[in-house]
């Protein structure tokens, strides 16, 4: 059984490369969706090994994150009870929940999809970053700051952090135990 890790990245290329963009405009998520369900199932039956029905939903959630979220971190931001994310390169996702920071078993395929997120993130809240301006500070749509730092400055590769807004308000108690 192949790993999902190299099965996306031998799917990724193939579909990605296949994609118009500007096409990818005019339609809708589900439509997209579709159209990679479609794609995947095509290489599926060509690959080299069984590729299972969970699998090839995985690999459709997951270009579907890439191209209309975070990337592999988007289940991260999706998840309620985290409050940050910091990525340090293409192998080092680390998060924090209830006060204590934890590696993630998150990778991204490679520096260049790490910087194409980063890239997408400052798009969004309509800022840039590029060798010119390698830094990007701003709060997304949802309240949460993000930092992007890349090289040259970056000496590791992209930098990214995120932390999160919280819908509710602290009470005394939380206040007093995280303090503690």
């Amino acid at each position: 059984m192949s790993s999902h890790s190299d099965v996306y990245v031998a799917f990724r290329t193939q579909i990605f490369e296949a994609l118009d963009a500007e096409a990818i405009q005019s339609l809708t998520q589900l439509e997209v969706e579709n159209q990679i369900r479609t794609a995947v199932d095509l290489l599926a039956n060509s690959y080299e090994r069984p590729i299972t029905a969970m699998m090839k939903s995985s690999l459709v959630k997951s270009m579907m994150d890439e191209l209309f979220g975070l990337g592999p971190i988007q289940p991260l931001v999706d998840d309620p009870t985290i409050t940050d994310i910091l990525v340090n390169g293409p192998s080092e996702v680390f998060y924090e929940r209830a006060g204590k920071l934890s590696k993630s078993d998150i990778r991204f395929v490679n520096e260049e999809q790490v910087l194409s997120i980063a890239k997408q993130i400052a798009a969004r809240v309509g800022r840039r970053v590029d060798e010119l301006s390698p830094t990007v500070d701003a709060r997304l749509e949802d309240g949460s700051r993000v930092n992007i730092v890349i090289p040259p400055i970056a000496l590791d590769g992209t930098a990214i952090s995120i932390r999160k807004f919280r819908e509710q308000n602290i009470g005394v108690e939380d206040l007093s135990t995280s303090v503690l």
